[in-house]
């Protein structure tokens, strides 16, 4: 029943706030489903395999993933992928929690800040740089590369905003399962996968119909405030378990 509302939480989250809202799985997997923050990462891996599925078999539908932008970008994320989750497997669960610190107040700086998109000038150099940093946020930790993936492929391919969001449905939804196939020794550790999975997928499928009425610097907003608050949660676990 905890993995159900985990999962329709995070789900409609990344509905309302987009895939950067993902990041609050492995805090919410902490704190209700009594997982270590080492653990929860995989609970993250699943979420995000799960909803970006979705999302990219929706996006493709619509014509938006663009394979060809997709497949360079895969070659140098899944390798450091694979790299980072070997790594990941042998840190400490402060270590992990400091790490989770790190990247939502990252993340929460990145949204506030995040003015109306522009255009992205193609810079070949800082998309693959993107892709590597990508990749290996999600070995080690699990989530967090989606607010790093979309700008990353508008720098490489010169995609779109929609274009690039759609295409980097599939760039974390691969990467997750390279992930997870470093790590499913621990993912089988791990009772309530299939629920978080799908409970997410309908809070997003959920959530997506009211998600457009949101002005999107609102919705920035909103997630900023929102990652900021775990991160200072999770800070508090970490100085003090």
């Amino acid at each position: 029943m905890t993995a159900l509302l985990v999962g329709l939480l995070v789900g409609a989250c990344m509905a309302l706030f987009g895939a950067g809202a993902g990041s609050i799985t492995i805090p919410l997997a902490v704190h209700f489903m009594h997982l270590s923050y080492h653990t929860a990462g995989i609970a993250g891996l699943v979420v995000v395999l799960s909803s970006g599925t979705a999302a990219a078999f929706i996006g493709s539908r619509k014509g938006l993933v663009v394979f060809r932008a997709a497949l360079p970008f895969l070659i140098l994320s899944t390798p450091a992928t694979l790299i980072a989750a070997q790594f990941g497997r042998h840190i400490s669960n402060r270590t992990s929690a400091l790490l989770l610190v790190a990247l939502l107040i990252s993340a929460s700086l990145i949204f506030w800040f995040r003015h109306q998109e522009q255009e992205a000038k193609h810079n070949l150099v800082r998309g693959s740089l993107g892709a590597i940093a990508a990749g290996g946020t999600s070995g080690i930790l699990g989530v967090g590369a989606g607010f790093v993936v979309v700008p990353s492929l508008r720098l490489a391919s010169g995609l779109t905003i929609a274009k690039a969001a759609a295409t980097s449905s599939l760039v974390l939804a691969v990467n997750s399962i390279a992930a997870l196939i470093v790590r499913h020794n621990e993912a089988k550790s791990i009772t309530s996968l299939w629920l978080l999975a799908l409970a997410s997928v309908a809070g997003a499928l959920l959530a997506g119909s009211v998600s457009h009425r949101i002005p999107s610097k609102l919705r920035h907003r909103g997630l900023s405030i929102l990652l900021l608050g775990f991160a200072i949660v999770t800070l508090v676990d970490a100085l003090t378990k």
